[in-house]
């Protein structure tokens, strides 16, 4: 659901409660204060309402802050829509001829192409909405390879590529677009705001990660993380920062947890990786079970397949000899390694 200015008392309002009255749209309130002082000629009955993007018109389903596809003008959920443009042919259809049948099938089979396109966008919004970003951009890609003009392809294709972390190729896209326009163009340039902003955010954090700030780098990736909560790279950061202050804090257990978390998310990552090979060498002296050191040696191993560069070889080097360290000691109030692989 979304909301907007009543134009007369200048009150936020849900889109869908808002009606046209003399060319404003007023919300229930000035509505009634109209009929009741008679200053305009008002039937409510009759008032045009304004239809919120969000909502489906023909079933009432709220989707969020996600705008919905249009048929004939009026925004549909994609269970209506599809309810809309597969409705059973009548009845009196069995009355014609079969030559008159074979004619209209031959009409649906052109009809086709530019049916399967509009399927795409509508199973992309959905993934979308659900959090998939990166299959809807496939499926937006392959939209726009079967009619390159559907506009609103375009449009959630940038928003699907911001939201998959997949901001160069977003920056291309919208190069390719021209003034986005309406409800859906709104909700792209906002969702490329936020992404900037947070994204920011980020860089600070990850500066301020690399001078050993750690109170200023969990700050800014907090923030970060509030404005792009799709993002997995803000999320790994999040995980890593948020890691060694629980280190730094005599958490040591929430160190290892963030840190476990890490590497299942980000398994090609030579970072994610050498941090989670600290922390489980870390679970090892902290509860001396055999299988936490096993798991340490298996990722360090499995890291020197990432290793690409002679600074990436070293700080593996640095962090297999603290993992030994751990190992021998069992001691845990060294700091971990603060990796620099990039």
């Amino acid at each position: 659901m979304r909301t907007a200015t009543c134009q007369r008392c200048h009150q936020s309002t849900p889109i869908a409660d808002l009606a046209r009255v003399d060319n404003r749209a007023v919300c229930p309130a000035c509505v009634d204060d109209l009929i009741e002082s008679g200053g305009s000629q008002v039937d409510r009955e009759a008032l045009p309402r304004l239809d919120d993007p969000t909502i489906c018109a023909q079933c009432g389903k709220d989707n969020g802050t996600n705008s919905l596809a249009v048929f004939a003008g009026r925004p549909l959920c994609p269970a209506c829509f599809t309810q809309r443009t597969r409705r059973p042919l009548p009845i009196l259809l069995g009355l014609l001829s079969a030559a008159t049948l074979a004619v209209v099938g031959l009409a649906a089979v052109s009809a086709i192409p530019l049916q399967r396109p509009a399927i795409l966008v509508i199973e992309a919004e959905k993934m979308i909405g659900e959090g998939r970003h990166a299959d809807a951009v496939k499926r937006l890609r392959k939209a726009l390879e079967l009619d390159r003009n559907v506009g609103r392809a375009r449009l959630l294709l940038v928003k699907a590529l911001l939201l998959s972390d997949e901001l160069e190729q977003s920056k291309a896209e919208m190069g390719r677009l021209q003034a986005p326009k309406g409800a859906l163009g709104r909700d792209v340039l906002e969702t490329a705001e936020r992404v900037k902003k947070a994204m920011l955010n980020y860089n600070i954090a990850v500066e301020a990660y690399r001078n050993g700030r750690m109170d200023a780098a969990a700050e800014f990736i907090d923030k970060a993380r509030h404005d792009f909560p799709e993002s997995r790279q803000v999320a790994a950061g999040y995980l890593l920062i948020r890691g060694l202050l629980a280190f730094d804090r005599g958490d040591l257990h929430g160190y290892i947890e963030s840190h476990d978390l890490l590497r299942r998310m980000l398994p090609n990552d030579l970072e994610a990786q050498l941090a989670s090979a600290l922390s489980a060498a870390g679970r090892f002296a902290l509860d001396g079970k055999d299988e936490d050191k096993k798991i340490a040696r298996e990722i360090l191993k499995s890291a020197g397949g990432l290793v690409k560069t002679e600074k990436q070889q070293d700080l593996l080097r640095e962090v297999r000899q603290e993992v030994l360290y751990r190992f021998s000691t069992r001691d845990m109030r060294r700091y971990p390694s603060k990796p620099e692989s990039k």
